[in-house]
This record gives structure tokens, sequence and C-alpha cells, in this order.
């Protein structure tokens, strides 16, 4: 299990338990049991942990070698890039999915905009990454690049963020 805490993150292997899951490394515990969870670090103890999906998802996109991530809304969208790799776009509520091969990029340093243009068999997409802050209407985070995507003829905003 990966547990990211302020400032770090660490891996701790599952242990044998009888109250339900637990996982420890050099001073950490972390506990699981029905939905309850509790962590001891360094002498330290919290109960009533929880889970943050939204901030989870973006750390699980790091540890998975992605380099750029953001997120929209109306319709929901996930862009996930990687630099020496590949471009996914997943839409909407049914969750549909746009391969590409990441491009070059255009870089305009005046105008601090990076561009992104890629085609697939049946696609066109022109991702706009502009150096200016956006908040998330969703979560209410502020992200350091506001995103426009245009994917054939829709056009997608949102906000997102440099992973490495």
């Amino acid at each position: 299990m990966w547990l990211f805490l302020p400032g770090h993150a660490i891996q701790l292997p599952r242990v044998d338990s009888h109250s339900g899951n637990q996982y420890r490394g050099k001073d950490i515990v972390f506990q699981q049991n029905d939905g309850q969870a509790q962590l001891d670090v360094s002498g330290s103890h919290y109960e009533h942990c929880h889970n943050n999906p939204q901030r989870a998802a973006w750390e699980d996109a790091k540890l998975n070698g992605v380099d750029f991530r953001a997120t929209g809304s109306t319709p929901d969208w996930i862009l996930e890039l990687t630099l020496d790799g590949d471009m996914q776009l997943v839409t909407g509520a049914d969750h549909k999915h746009y391969d590409f091969t990441t491009p070059e990029p255009v870089i305009i340093e005046s105008a601090r905009k990076t561009l992104y243009s890629a085609q697939n068999k049946s696609h066109q997409i022109i991702v706009e990454l502009n150096g200016k802050p956006c908040r998330d209407p969703v979560t209410g985070e502020t992200r350091e690049v506001t995103v426009n995507i245009s994917l054939d003829d829709r056009h997608l905003k949102g906000c997102g963020s440099a992973l490495h």
C-alpha cells in the first residue's frame, strides 16, 4: 500500500492482523477495519483517517509515470500526458477513451503557452496549456495551468498541473 503523507510518500507492506488490514513500515503503522482507519507515525496516533479520492487519483497518475494531468467538467473529462509516450483523454459519464501519441510540443514562451496537436485514425486533438492559474470548480483547488482542448469539433476547458 502507498501512504501519502505531507511532503513524502511511503510504501508499506501488508502484515497479518486479526483486527483488519494492517500495513507496517519503520515507525509507521496503518490499520483499516470496516471503513475506519488509524495511523501511527513516529509515536503520534491519528484516528478517523479517510481517503481523498480526487487527490489519490493525481498521486496514482504520478506513480504511473504521467507527466501532466488535467481535469474539467461539463462534461467531465481527464487528460493524462506522458512526454515520451502517449496522451489519453477520457470523457463523460461513459468514460470514452481517446488515445494519441504525444507529439513534440510547440512552445510559445512570450504567451506562456504550450500546444500539443495530434491525430489518430479517427480523431484530432489540440491541447493548449496556458501558464495561468486555474480554479477547479468541482474541487475548489487551484492548479498552475489553464487547459483548453479541441477534440474534433468539441471544446473542453479545465485545469491541470505538472506531476514531475
